[in-house]
């Protein structure tokens, strides 16, 4: 079966009834890559080298959540279910099993990714996401890193870690033409707080009795801003040689 996704709600509730299924260009939007293999097949472990290789996967172990075989399961699954972000990738192939992972799209709403066995997902660095178990209430996970590994999860807000800022820039820059504080954006830099419209506000920094519009993310705000400035500037050289 091809993977799922969909979006849920802020509080885990999960559409099943009107679910409308996304698509996986969805995930490409927001740094989310995905492979499917069958664990089954010999030749999927060629394949999963050649990814290994290709992405510079140098360390691997497993992960088995169930309970029983999984310390203080349900305090872990509490922390999984924490929205947070790492410094790292986060690379997860399904062996057996399933769950979901939930990420952050550019509205900064809950997009849920079903994985299922072979599936295999990298959320790159800095975005905010969550996991829980699926109704199995099992899975086993390969984890592979890159390098040492090394996995702290920092729980949101975020908004001053330097690989959260990289994030948004990265994806601001491939989406946005480098814009930052596009609409899409804006959401994710409200300090943490979710936000429902754009955030539109303006600042003007004097630079040698000059105004110029410093953050603008609306252009009914850029005009106003600009005109506002105008005038400013206008008063400020009329005043100086007075």
């Amino acid at each position: 079966m091809a993977l799922q996704v969909w979006t849920v709600g802020e509080d885990d509730e999960d559409l099943k009834n009107h679910r409308e299924l996304l698509p996986l260009s969805k995930l490409q939007e927001i740094g989310v890559l995905y492979w499917h293999l069958d664990p089954k097949r010999p030749e999927s472990e060629e394949e999963l080298a050649k990814i290994r290789k290709d992405r510079g996967y140098n360390y691997m172990d497993h992960l088995d959540i169930c309970p029983g075989k999984l310390a203080n399961f349900e305090e872990k699954l509490k922390n999984f279910f924490t929205e947070h972000m790492h410094a790292d990738e986060e690379i997860r192939y399904n062996l057996e099993g399933g769950g979901y992972f939930d990420v952050r799209d550019k509205d900064d709403k809950w997009v849920r990714i079903w994985i299922k066995e072979g599936d295999i997902i990298v959320l790159p660095a800095g975005i905010y996401h969550r996991f829980a178990l699926d109704a199995a209430n099992h899975v086993k996970l390969m984890k592979l890193f890159l390098g040492e590994p090394v996995w702290i999860a920092h729980n949101r807000p975020q908004e001053d870690h330097p690989v959260w800022q990289e994030y948004v820039k990265r994806l601001t820059d491939d989406n946005a033409g480098g814009l930052v504080g596009a609409p899409w954006t804006s959401s994710l830099l409200a300090n943490g707080k979710k936000r429902d419209w754009p955030i539109q506000s303006s600042k003007l920094w004097k630079n040698n009795s000059t105004y110029v519009c410093f953050f603008l993310s609306n252009m009914a705000d850029c005009t106003a801003a600009a005109v506002f400035g105008f005038l400013l500037t206008c008063t400020v050289f009329v005043g100086c040689n007075a």
